[in-house]
C-alpha cells in the first residue's frame, strides 16, 4: 500500500482554513438567526450545490440501495445536522475563538474509537502522549471555565465537546463502512442531513419569524458553499487517504485558523489561558503524527 501523498496534507491544511472560518461565520450568523436555523439553511444550500454538481456535470446518479441510504441517514444526522446545531447554539454564549479551540478534543475520541474499531489504526504510548498533552490544554479552559465563568458558559462548552464526540464516531463509521466517492456520499449525506435539520427547525425554532437579512443570509450561504459542500467532498478523501486517525489531526490546526480569525479579525477578547491551551493543543500533533507514519493508504 501507498503511503498518503504530499497533496493529501495540502488539501488537510485547506480544509482546516475552510473549517477554521467557519466558526465566526457561525458567530455571525446565529446573532440573527437561530442556530438550528442556519444549520437547517447552510445543509440545504450545500446539498443544492452538490446536487447540481452531481448531477448535470459529473453525470452521476445518487445510489439509493438501503445501505447507501443508512449511510446517508448516519453521517446526515451525526455529521451535519446535529453537530452544526450544537456548535450553533454554543456560539450564542461562547466566542468563536474558544469553540474553535474546544473543538480540539475530536482526536482524543477518534484515536481510543479507532483503536476498538479499525485494525490498521491502533493507538500506542506515543500517540496517548500526544492526545493527552493536547487534552491537557483544554482542560485548562473547561478548568478556568468551571471555577470562573458562568453555568451557561459551562454547558455551551460541554454542548461543543458533544459535538466534537458526534464527528469523531462518523469519522470512524466513514473509515470502516463507505467506500463510494466522496461526492456522491457527500450528496446523499447532505439530503438526508437537510431533512434532519429542517427538523430541528421547525421543532426548536420558528424559522419564518426569523430576521432575514445580510447578516443572516450571507453567512448561511457562505457556510454552505465552502465549510459544508466542498470541504464535505474533500473530508471522505482525506479519511480514506490518511486514515481517521491521522485526519483527525486536522482538529489541531483548525484552532489556529478560528483562533486568529476571531481574535484578529472578529475582535474577540481573550486572555493568557486560552493561548496556553492552544500551545499544548498544538504541541499533541507532533506526538501523534510521529506514532501514526506507518498507517496504511486505503485508496
Amino acid at each position: 500500500m501507498k503511503h498518503p501523498l504530499f497533496k493529501d496534507y495540502l488539501l488537510l491544511l485547506l480544509v482546516a482554513a475552510i473549517w477554521g472560518t467557519s466558526f465566526s461565520m457561525i458567530k455571525i450568523g446565529v446573532t440573527e438567526i437561530g442556530p438550528a436555523t442556519l444549520t437547517a439553511g447552510r445543509i440545504l444550500i450545500a446539498a443544492l450545490a452538490l446536487v447540481i454538481w452531481l448531477r448535470f456535470i459529473r453525470r452521476v446518479r445518487l445510489d439509493l440501495s438501503a445501505p447507501a441510504m443508512f449511510s446517508y441517514a448516519v453521517i446526515g444526522l451525526f455529521g451535519n445536522a446535529l453537530p452544526f446545531t450544537l456548535i450553533g447554539w454554543s456560539e450564542q454564549t461562547l466566542d468563536s475563538s474558544l469553540t474553535a479551540v474546544l473543538m480540539g478534543i475530536m482526536p482524543l475520541f477518534t484515536v481510543i474509537m479507532a483503536h476498538y474499531f479499525l485494525e490498521d489504526e491502533p493507538f500506542s504510548s506515543r500517540s496517548l502522549t500526544g492526545i493527552g498533552l493536547g487534552f491537557s490544554g483544554l482542560l485548562v479552559l473547561l478548568g478556568a471555565s468551571a471555577w470562573n465563568g458562568t453555568d451557561n458558559e459551562l454547558l455551551a462548552q460541554i454542548t461543543v465537546l458533544v459535538a466534537s464526540l458526534s464527528y469523531a464516531g462518523v469519522t470512524i463509521f466513514v473509515r470502516r463502512q463507505v467506500t463510494a466517492s466522496g461526492i456522491e456520499v457527500a450528496t446523499g449525506a447532505l439530503i438526508a442531513g437537510t431533512i434532519f435539520a429542517f427538523i430541528f427547525a421547525f421543532t426548536l425554532e420558528n424559522p419564518m419569524q426569523m430576521n432575514w437579512n445580510l447578516r443572516a443570509v450571507v453567512p448561511m450561504t457562505l457556510l454552505g458553499l465552502f465549510p459544508t459542500a466542498l470541504a464535505s467532498v474533500l473530508y471522505f478523501r482525506l479519511v480514506h487517504n490518511l486514515g481517521a486517525t491521522r485526519f483527525a489531526q486536522i482538529n489541531y490546526i483548525i484552532p489556529v485558523f478560528g483562533s486568529i480569525i476571531g481574535v484578529y479579525l472578529m475582535g474577540e477578547q481573550t486572555e493568557w489561558r486560552m493561548w496556553m491551551a492552544l500551545a499544548l493543543v498544538l504541541s499533541g500533533i507532533f506526538m501523534v503524527h510521529g506514532a501514526h507514519r506507518g498507517a496504511p493508504r486505503v485508496l
